[in-house]
């Protein structure tokens, strides 16, 4: 099955526009969605990271930034909130 780009961006446009009205768990979910079609992309996770420690979930947030940082060890936005 061949998946559109385009939804992927679109879903994280409409999460970008949710995070600029604080509806973070919306943001979540939409980030979710796009994760769900694209598990290896770091940005994704790494943004869906911040999404859920915004929302206030930060065991999500580990766990999704851990996922970020074993796929590309080395991406410093993922390292911003590298738990110790």
């Amino acid at each position: 099955m061949d998946l559109n780009p385009e939804f992927v961006a679109a879903l994280h446009e409409l999460g970008v526009s949710y995070n600029k009205s604080a509806r973070y768990a919306d943001v979540v979910e939409c980030l979710k969605r796009a994760v769900k079609l694209q598990p290896s992309s770091v940005d994704l996770l790494t943004e869906l990271g911040f999404a859920y420690s915004s929302d206030g979930r930060a065991r999500e947030a580990v766990a999704v930034l851990k996922e970020a940082i074993r796929l590309k060890p080395d991406f410093k936005q993922a390292l911003t909130l590298k738990p110790d």
